[in-house]
């Protein structure tokens, strides 16, 4: 009987959207139908007219590039391309974007991704996704990538920033990735940040609760409880064995630090106080990361300044379920932001003002003046 483990595989998919620049043509069937969405691109193919590069179109390459790096029995890749449009319009410009930016003129499509799917226009993208079970999603759509989420499946929301910074990111297609994520409501689970959203809930009724100290309180009281895993959880999980891979290739002096292709970063608004059950949950679950960074509540974009500047020309990708951490992101020109929706988010989990019998009795909670009224969550600040 073999010993050899069966190797993990990560899939990733994309919409076509997220790695093409297809928002003006898509506006013509949003506007005047399918006829002219249909003129539209035959005119496109006429003229010789393409269209660019998404905004993850070089991120999608620099993966497929350490796909090709990584042995399949440390972690075999797979990627995916679930699109809208119709199998049948072989010349038009997205097939064209296709051939100009990924590959050359003969570049066969049906083997460019591991499953595509292109549905003419109807079906559920998130069904066929699922069906080849991705990891996680990359998608334009704040919307679908909510709906990800609702059912049970990771989901990245990227913006389309415009041609200008879409081009600037996929310049950087030949190097090195970074993937700078949030850890509460990301890799791990949003019940720590219940905590803090039920205090602040708590604290119209009784002004002496500090819903920071009411964190730091239970992440004390559970700091030999790791978390559960967070939406992006798994993902991180099996990104982390390329971490170790190339971790033991430097011990052994067989590539240096700045050579190396890959890392995962974790910059969390935690404070050091917090920091035991952070530890914990990735020893839990044999999370590996290159680098932590606990922010004590401070502006994320003070450490992602200082990775850019480390880690120059690299194609960064900052996620996070936090929307002002995402907003201001999205102000960087060298990062990729992108925002990750959680069971909080989306409304799974509601905020009712309660906390479990231990910390609400350490907390000391006037039970006549409890909130009665459950708020639905808004993306944390």
């Amino acid at each position: 009987m073999s010993d050899k483990k069966t190797p993990e595989v990560l899939t990733i998919g994309f919409s076509a959207g997220s790695l093409f620049d297809i928002e003006t043509i898509e506006k013509v069937y949003e506007e005047e139908g399918l006829r002219a969405y249909i003129n539209k691109m035959n005119e496109m193919e006429i003229s010789g007219q393409s269209i660019g590069p998404g905004p993850a179109l070089g991120l999608y390459l620099a993966l497929k590039k350490l796909k090709d790096i990584i042995p399949k029995d440390i972690l075999e890749i797979r990627f995916g391309l679930v699109s809208m449009h119709s199998p049948n319009v072989e010349s038009a410009p997205i097939f064209n974007a296709m051939r100009r930016l990924i590959g050359s003129d003969d570049i066969e499509i049906s083997k460019e991704w591991d499953y595509s799917h292109f549905l003419g226009g109807e079906g559920d993208p998130i069904k066929y996704h699922k069906a080849q079970s991705a990891d996680l999603v990359f998608s334009t759509s704040y919307k679908n990538a909510q709906k990800y989420q609702e059912n049970g499946m990771a989901s990245i929301y990227i913006p389309n920033s415009g041609p200008e910074k879409n081009m600037e990111l996929y310049n950087k297609k030949d190097n090195k990735i970074v993937l700078v994520s949030d850890f509460d409501g990301v890799i791990g689970d949003v019940n720590s940040e219940m905590n803090y959203q039920n205090a602040k809930l708590l604290r119209e009724n009784n002004p002496h609760i500090d819903p920071i100290e009411v964190f730091r309180l239970a992440e004390r009281l559970n700091r030999d409880n790791p978390m559960e895993l967070g939406p992006l959880g798994n993902a991180v999980r099996k990104l982390g064995l390329i971490v170790d891979y190339f971790a033991e290739l430097r011990i052994d002096g067989k590539i240096k630090a700045e050579d190396i292709p890959y890392k995962t970063i974790v910059v969390t608004a935690r404070g050091g106080s917090a920091f035991e059950r952070f530890n914990r949950t990735h020893k839990e679950y044999g999370i590996n990361v290159t680098q932590a960074h606990l922010m004590d509540g401070r502006n994320k974009n003070l450490i992602l300044d200082i990775i850019a500047e480390e880690n120059k020309d690299a194609n960064i990708l900052f996620v996070d379920d936090g929307k002002v951490h995402f907003d201001r992101a999205l102000d960087l020109k060298n990062v990729l932001a992108g925002f990750v929706h959680n069971n909080l988010t989306v409304g799974k989990i509601i905020v009712d003002g309660k906390l479990d019998e231990k910390l609400a009795s350490l907390v000391k909670i006037d039970a006549s003046k409890e909130s009665t009224e459950p708020k639905k969550m808004r993306p944390k600040n």
